[in-house]
């Protein structure tokens, strides 16, 4: 099943078939998929998956913290490279890591140096000499 089926398909109002989901499989795939250049895919789907997932409290800490970790890692992926589709991954996992971290502000769950680093590098990436705006190559 692709992924844009079963995002789809997901039902937010029915706990009981949240529950038998594989969310580990998931989200692994999400993550893959995070800097698609599939605006639905990636803006409509994936990115307001995370959003159910983190606000609705169905992701572990442990996951979260896992998710925050692979979204560090994403923040730097290709910088300096010019036409490139990367820029979706740095932007969306700045967007997911954001997510935790606000829910993190709430829960306390993960660990300080983490959270630490995860608030750095934002800053880092903001000072990284990328102009945040319009890339022609992928708008239509």
């Amino acid at each position: 099943m692709s992924l844009k089926t079963e995002l789809t398909a997901i039902n937010f109002n029915n706990l009981e078939s949240l529950k038998k989901m594989d969310l580990d499989r998931l989200t692994e795939r999400m993550l893959k998929e995070i800097g698609s250049t599939d605006p639905e895919l990636r803006d409509d789907l994936i990115y307001r998956t995370f959003v159910r997932l983190i606000h609705g409290s169905y992701l572990t800490p442990k996951k979260m913290t896992y998710i925050t970790e692979i979204c560090l890692e994403n923040l730097f992926l290709s910088i300096g490279e010019r036409d490139s589709d990367s820029v979706f991954t740095r932007s969306f996992s700045a967007l997911v890591i954001a997510l935790i971290l606000e829910k993190d502000r709430e829960q306390s769950f993960l660990d300080h140096v983490l959270a630490v680093r995860a608030i750095e590098s934002s800053i880092l990436i903001d000072g990284s000499g990328q102009t945040p705006g319009f890339f022609t190559r992928f708008c239509r």
